[in-house]
């Protein structure tokens, strides 16, 4: 058996009569189905408030960025951290 990433897991989950493969469009501007969304898994890679989240195209990692000013790129399948990166300035 091989094992889910946690893009798999978050995709394949049900979310009321929204077919999995409608997700995406679905979510859009969905208030009502984000707040259905449930925690997966806690990834401490960060100090702030998370702002922002992307998959790459095959799901496999995650980029993060946060308030604590810091960006990371995390496996989806055994939650490494596979790059961080501070910023050292503030923009003006």
């Amino acid at each position: 058996m091989t094992k889910k990433s946690l893009f798999s897991s978050i995709m394949d989950m049900p979310y009321g009569r929204i077919p999995p493969y409608h997700f995406i469009n679905a979510s859009k501007n969905s208030r009502e189905l984000v707040q259905k969304l449930t925690l997966q898994r806690k990834i401490p890679v960060h100090d702030g408030c998370v702002n922002s989240i992307c998959w790459n195209d095959s799901g496999k990692y995650l980029l993060s960025g946060s308030d604590d000013q810091r960006l990371s790129i995390v496996n989806g399948y055994d939650y490494s951290v596979r790059l961080f990166f501070i910023q050292l300035f503030k923009f003006i």
